[in-house]
């Protein structure tokens, strides 16, 4: 990985931060090193799955239940103010500053997820 970085900045016209390291190479780099750890792995000498043979598994029930506006705006209200945006450049701020507007279509959109098919 260093290599391909280093090799991008030791060129004069990248010296300015305007490398073009191509995604494929990070994703090659990362997926040699994996391999490279992987093959270093010994065997095992006993399966690993076989360890779990004497554990019980909890009696965990998961159920989802309907929403109403007032939790939409509660959840709303939770988030923490940060600067950051995300993929969109949405902030908690602006997303604040519209939650009256979005707080139906939001309860609706997770009340549609919770109907069958």
């Amino acid at each position: 990985m260093w290599g391909i970085i280093n090799s991008q900045r030791s060129n004069p016209q990248n010296s300015r931060g305007g490398g073009n390291i191509h995604p494929d190479d990070i994703n090659d780099c990362f997926t040699e090193i994996a391999h490279k750890i992987v093959s270093s792995l010994q065997t095992p000498q006993k399966d690993p799955l076989s360890y779990m043979n004497n554990q019980t598994i909890p009696d965990v029930t998961f159920s989802f239940q309907p929403v109403s506006p007032l939790f939409v705006r509660g959840v709303i209200d939770g988030l923490k103010n940060r600067n950051c945006s995300d993929i969109y450049g949405l902030t908690v701020s602006m997303i604040k500053s519209v939650k009256n507007n979005v707080i139906g279509p939001k309860t609706r959109e997770a009340l549609d997820e919770l109907r069958p098919d």
